[in-house]
């Protein structure tokens, strides 16, 4: 009679174990929301500070080194991010955008080199694997251990530059341009933002 107890016992406690990681692997993000979790963060100006350039290192597999001084823009409409294509625990993920140019440090925008394409994007490799514990150091964020399960969808390549939208990157050209008492930056601010405004 014990040992049916003990036995019964552990068919209950391997159902609730087994009900629990399905609810888990239920609340990992699909790689297309990953990617979409970085492009929201990304369009709401989050990238262009330190904060949340330390939050969205936790989309990707390693930390992300310091971010440039360089900021990318992108058209305002973007995406949807492309359905993947899943091979075993790896997949691409792509999002529709236009790269219209760069600002830099002394806030002068570099227009993108001009293309013939009907259609632009970016790319991304998304690996599934365990997470990690991130902290920061000495000012600087570093990845610690995987914390084993759960795994989730993980953006392999590191992101080389902030990026914003058009519309972002107006309102944050205009607080750095209200900010400085540089009248060389704030001349190319005029300047970029009379760039901008064409692309709005």
């Amino acid at each position: 009679m014990r040992r049916q107890l003990t036995r019964f016992a552990l068919v209950i406690l391997a159902a609730s174990i087994a009900r629990s990681w399905a609810s888990l692997e239920g609340s990992v993000n699909s790689p297309s929301e990953t990617v979409e979790e970085l492009w929201i963060m990304a369009s709401a100006g989050e990238l262009l500070t330190p904060e949340g350039w330390q939050n969205v290192s936790g989309l990707f597999t390693e930390p992300l080194p310091l971010p440039k001084s360089v900021i990318l823009v992108v058209s305002n409409h973007w995406g949807p991010a492309g359905r993947p294509e899943v091979s075993g625990h790896d997949t691409v993920v792509s999002v529709g955008c236009w790269e219209w140019g760069t600002i830099d440090a002394a806030l002068r925008f570099t227009p993108a080199p001009k293309t013939t394409a009907i259609k632009e994007g970016r790319g991304y490799h998304l690996v599934f694997a365990p997470t990690h514990f991130r902290e920061l150091k000495n000012g600087k964020l570093v990845q610690g251990g995987a914390t084993g399960y759960p795994a989730r969808w993980q953006i392999s390549d590191p992101l080389d530059m902030p990026f914003t939208t058009v519309n972002t990157a107006i309102r944050y050209v205009l607080e750095k341009r209200d900010k400085t008492t540089d009248p060389a930056v704030k001349q190319n601010a005029d300047n970029t933002l009379a760039a901008l405004m064409k692309l709005h």
